[in-house]
């Protein structure tokens, strides 16, 4: 906040040993960093349930699921802006075993979740599809991803008309990147200049981003919208 930033996410959902907190300490501490953040005119995400995933140790992080009664009780509350439901969503580049659906992904507490909080922006966290071809690439230059598969494109939109938001989708930003770089240093052994493989790796992961914006009915609209000043946002609270 005091660097300037306009919006941020306090995940209240976890506690210091990483273990899942419980509900009213996730409470407490989302409200403090709210309160905090309207007073300075600033939008706040918190989050519910816990998104699962891999962790860098190789383990798997349990989901728990969101509560439509608690995100009510949780949103009224806290009063964050936006709201991270866990709905079996996960992190990391290997989510699931096989293609995921209804009783992986509980697409229906979207719609629970929104009818009981109508002015709060949802989340979908741990949302990348691991697209296939994006994996091959980077084990045909020299990675050792396995078969995985992530959250489906057209899921992700049925989301969005249920009411959600927002979409976190970075480990599909990080395989378009990382598989561009892979690629252009395998392809010329002579370069050892980082910016033309650096600009790959922009390039990919700017074409991946923009797909996914037409896919999702973003794109086109800027236009829409004017800037808010920070006192226009503080004058919302």
């Amino acid at each position: 906040m005091d660097s300037g930033f306009s919006s941020v996410m306090i995940d209240g959902s976890l506690g210091p040993d990483g273990a899942p907190a419980s509900f009213a300490q996730n409470v407490t501490v989302t409200a403090e960093v709210t309160a905090e953040a309207h007073r300075r005119g600033i939008s706040v995400e918190g989050e519910l349930g816990t998104i699962g995933g891999s962790k860098t140790d190789g383990s798997r992080a349990a989901i728990v699921l969101a509560d439509p009664d608690q995100a009510r009780e949780f949103v009224t509350a806290t009063g964050v802006d936006a709201l991270a439901v866990a709905i079996g969503t996960s992190h990391g580049a290997y989510k699931f075993d096989a293609p995921p659906d209804g009783s992986v992904l509980h697409l229906s507490l979207i719609e629970k979740i929104a009818g009981v909080v109508p002015g709060t922006h949802l989340v979908m966290h741990g949302s990348s599809s691991l697209p296939a071809a994006l994996r091959e690439q980077n084990n045909r230059y020299g990675a050792g991803l396995p078969e995985s598969w992530g959250v489906p494109d057209d899921e992700k939109v049925r989301s969005i008309a249920m009411g959600v938001r927002k979409i976190n989708q970075g480990m599909d930003s990080h395989l378009a990147f990382t598989g561009a770089v892979r690629e252009a240093l395998g392809t010329d052994l002579l370069n050892v200049d980082p910016a033309p493989y650096l600009r790959a790796g922009r390039s990919a992961m700017q074409r991946m981003v923009a797909e996914r914006m037409r896919i999702f009915g973003q794109a086109g609209h800027a236009s829409d919208y004017r800037p808010r000043s920070l006192a226009e946002m503080a004058a919302t609270y």
